[in-house]
C-alpha cells in the first residue's frame, strides 16, 4: 500500500495501545456478561471488520482499522481466558491451557507457512487471499465457540468493584513479576535475530532454526511440562525453575559471541534455543497456575484482565529495552538479563509463600 516501515510500526503501536487500554475493563465486563457471548461476538466482529482491509487506501484509515482491531482483541483475549477458567474444573485449567498452547504453536507453524508463501508470490491478489483466509478463521472460530456450554455470569460478580483485582496487592505484585518474565517472549522474535546477524558468525538460517525448535518443542512438550502446576505453590516453584533455565539460556547465548566456526556456533545456538523453550514452557505453566489459582471464582475475568495487562506491558516495553541491553552491551547484557530473571523467580516464590502463610494464619 506504499506505507513506510515507520508508519507501519506507528500504526501497530497505536493499535496495541488500544488493546492495552481495554484489557482491564474487558475483564470486568467478562464477569458480568457471559464470556462465551463476548468471545463469539468479538470473533464475528473481527471477521467482518477485517473486510475493511480490502478497501482502505489511506494511512489514517489503516490506523483506525487497527485501533478497532485492538479493542476487539482486548475483549477477545480476556473473555477467552475467562472461558478457560469457567468451563474447566480447577484441577484441569492448567492442562487445558497447556493443550491450547500446543495447538496454538501448530497454528503458528501453519500460519507462518501460508505467510511465507504469500511473501514468495508477492502479488496483491495473494495478500488479499491471505486476508480472506484470516477472515474465514475468525468466523470458523465463532462457530466452534457456539459448541461450548453456555456460561452464565457468576451470581456474585455484580458485588465486586471494577478495581477489586487492582487492590489485591499480592496478585498485582505477582503480575508485575510476570511482566518481567514476559520479556523473554520477545527474545525469540526480536533480540535473537539481531544477535545472530550482528554478534555471531552463525549463518542467517539459524534464525529460522531457532523458531522451528521453539515451535516444535512447545507443540509437543507443553502439556507434559505443565503437570503439577495446578497448585499455586508448585506453580510458583515452576516459575523459579524457569528463571534458572532462562539464566542458563542467556549465558549460552552469550557464549556464541566468542565462537568462530559456524557449525559450532550453530550447535550452541540450537542448545540455547532448546533451553529457552523449556524455560518458556515452565514459566507459562506456572503463570497459568498462579493466574487461575488465586482469583475468586466470581471475579475471574477481572483478575485475568489485570494479569494480561501486566504481560502486555512487559512485551510492549521489551523490544526497546532488551535490544538496548543486549545488542548494546553484548555478554554483560545477557548475564545481566539472566540475573534479572533469577531475582524475579526468587521473588515469585517468596511472595507466594507469604500469601499462603497469611491465609493459613487467617484460617487458624
Amino acid at each position: 500500500m506504499g506505507f513506510s516501515a515507520q508508519q507501519i510500526g506507528t500504526a501497530l503501536t497505536i493499535g496495541g495501545l488500544a488493546e492495552l487500554l481495554v484489557t482491564i475493563p474487558s475483564g470486568h465486563v467478562a464477569d458480568r456478561v457471559s464470556p462465551k457471548t463476548i468471545a463469539i461476538s468479538t470473533a464475528v466482529m473481527f471477521g467482518i471488520w477485517e473486510v475493511s482491509f480490502f478497501v482502505i487506501s489511506s494511512f489514517g484509515a489503516f490506523v483506525a482499522v487497527l485501533v478497532i482491531q485492538g479493542i476487539l482483541d482486548g475483549f477477545s483475549r480476556t473473555s477467552r481466558q475467562a472461558i478457560y477458567a469457567r468451563v474447566a474444573a480447577p484441577e484441569d485449567r492448567v492442562r487445558l491451557r497447556a493443550y491450547l498452547r500446543s495447538m496454538t504453536n501448530v497454528g503458528i507453524g501453519l500460519g507462518s507457512t501460508v505467510g511465507a508463501l504469500a511473501i514468495a508470490v508477492d502479488q496483491r491478489w495473494m495478500y488479499l487471499s491471505v486476508i480472506a483466509i484470516d477472515i474465514t478463521t475468525y468466523l470458523v472460530s465463532a462457530a466452534l465457540l457456539t459448541r461450548i456450554p453456555h456460561i452464565e455470569p457468576h451470581p456474585s460478580a455484580r458485588n465486586h468493584h471494577w478495581s477489586l483485582a487492582l487492590r489485591d496487592r499480592f496478585f498485582v505484585g505477582l503480575t508485575i513479576l510476570n511482566a518481567v518474565f514476559a520479556t523473554h517472549f520477545i527474545l525469540l522474535d526480536t533480540v535473537i535475530p539481531l544477535w545472530i546477524i550482528h554478534d555471531t558468525q552463525a549463518p542467517k538460517a539459524m534464525i529460522a532454526v531457532t523458531f522451528i525448535i521453539n515451535t516444535a518443542m512447545a507443540a509437543t512438550l507443553q502439556v507434559k511440562l505443565s503437570q503439577g502446576t495446578e497448585d499455586v505453590t508448585k506453580a510458583a516453584r515452576a516459575v523459579r525453575k524457569a528463571s534458572w533455565l532462562l539464566m542458563a539460556t542467556c549465558a549460552t547465548y552469550a557464549l556464541t559471541a566468542n565462537i568462530s566456526p559456524w557449525i559450532v556456533v550453530s550447535l550452541v545456538l540450537a542448545g540455547a534455543a532448546a533451553l529457552h523453550v523449556v524455560g518458556e514452557m515452565l514459566h507459562a505453566a506456572g503463570g497459568w497456575g498462579i493466574s487461575m489459582g488465586l482469583p475468586p471464582e466470581s471475579a475471574m475475568g477481572q483478575y485475568q484482565g489485570v494479569w494480561l495487562f501486566g504481560q502486555s506491558i512487559g512485551t510492549m516495553l521489551a523490544p526497546a529495552l532488551l535490544t538496548a541491553l543486549i545488542i548494546g552491551n553484548g555478554i554483560a547484557g545477557w548475564i545481566g538479563l539472566g540475573l534479572v530473571y533469577v531475582v524475579a523467580g526468587i521473588l515469585v516464590v517468596a511472595l507466594m509463600n507469604s500469601r499462603v502463610e497469611r491465609l493459613a494464619t487467617i484460617a487458624n
